[in-house]
């Protein structure tokens, strides 16, 4: 249990971490409840299953909402039935009150600290022209929890199909929220996030816009869900990964091979590249393991590289969804390439062939004749 009194922040903190270990994918996994409440907001109960909410108490309506997504758990009330869940959180909202009032006693003008928010802007699957899709601008470590976020595209304001999540809490007790807006790509459009908070002299804003030069290389690769559950019964969520590359123009190396991983669960993951079956390091990069904000994640790979003939390079995923390490092997010429370069070969060699017979039949025509001069 950590309890963090107004010295720290302008309000009381109260965590309580369980950390419990689940056979399916060896790993151990922390079951967290997180109990806030603020001087200047109402007071909250949480409880977070690996860094995501499992569900909250609504002390409005007197119930427990719980958040986790139906293909991850089907029935979570089914799943804690024998727990008196909204009885303990009053009882921990009682105690987090009364925690607050000791503090003020002992500070009686405690100064609220402010840190201002980090945000990120990103989308939630593969960009393709004319395919609806999802921007996720992600907000994090920030307090006190209170943010505003508004949409633009190209320059206007947007307001339909824009959401905006409850706040997360943090370790750090600092606060994440995720605000969304469904696009359908389209060439030249420019979207833009701005996050406003106290902590902040001015809006921070965030600029993102389609990219469509990157050339894919083979077919898509899409796989299931998971259907291994550990001990609360949460499956594991197996990732779809894209491979493809992207011409460089100021680099040493010609083009990059992006490896990029969608839809997981849990989000601890490894991608690996490999040069001929030996790992490779050099001129590899990583971005963090990116929230959609449904408890899925994606993360991307870019490796710089030069190609070389008769080289293979592969992709490699570790994932608790996956028994073994799969392996995505990088293809230098699409399918829409061979067919291409078979139909060319196939024209080029009927034409030598129709080319050959008129030879031939000219030849033989011309055997046999003499040509007479004519006066």
């Amino acid at each position: 249990m950590l309890i963090s009194c107004a010295g720290m922040r302008h309000s009381v903190v109260i965590i309580l971490i369980l950390t419990t270990r689940c056979t399916f994918s060896q790993a151990a996994h922390e079951y967290i409840t997180v109990v806030g409440c603020f001087d200047n907001g109402p007071t909250e109960v949480t409880a977070v299953f690996n860094a995501e909410e499992l569900m909250y108490a609504d002390f409005e309506r007197q119930v427990i909402e719980y958040t986790v997504p139906p293909f991850l758990m089907l029935d979570p009330g089914e799943v804690l039935k024998d727990i008196a869940v909204y009885k303990n959180a009053k009882k921990v909202k009682n105690l987090c009150l009364a925690i607050m009032a000791y503090c003020r006693a002992e500070e009686k003008n405690p100064p609220e600290e402010k840190d201002p928010p980090e945000s990120i802007l990103y989308p939630a699957e593969e960009v393709q022209r004319g395919v609806e899709n999802l921007l996720i601008c992600f907000v994090n470590h920030f307090y006190p929890p209170y943010i505003e976020v508004s949409w633009t595209k190209n320059g206007h304001p947007v307001s339909e199909g824009v959401s905006l999540s409850r706040y997360y809490s943090n370790d750090d007790l600092t606060f994440r929220q995720f605000s969304t807006m469904t696009f359908t790509p389209r060439e030249g459009d420019i979207y833009s996030c701005t996050v406003e908070h106290s902590a902040l002299e001015t809006p921070t804003t965030r600029i993102w816009e389609p990219d469509f030069s990157h050339h894919s290389h083979g077919p898509d690769v899409f796989c299931g869900v998971g259907l291994a559950f550990g001990l609360i019964g949460v499956a594991a969520v197996e990732p779809y990964v894209r491979l493809r590359s992207a011409e460089l123009i100021s680099s040493r190396h010609p083009i990059v091979l992006i490896c990029s991983v969608y839809n997981f669960y849990p989000k601890n993951i490894r991608v690996t590249w490999l040069r001929n079956g030996e790992p490779r390091t050099s001129d590899v990069t990583f971005t963090d393991e990116l929230a959609n904000g449904n408890w899925l994640y994606q993360i991307h790979s870019h490796l710089e590289y030069t190609p070389r003939l008769g080289e293979k390079i592969t992709c490699m995923v570790e994932h608790a969804s996956f028994k073994d390490p799969k392996h995505y092997d990088w293809d230098p010429m699409p399918e829409s390439d061979r067919v291409k370069i078979a139909v060319g070969t196939a024209g080029l060699l009927l034409g030598s062939v129709v080319l050959l017979a008129g030879v031939i039949y000219y030849k033989r025509n011309r055997t046999g004749r003499v040509l007479v001069p004519v006066r």
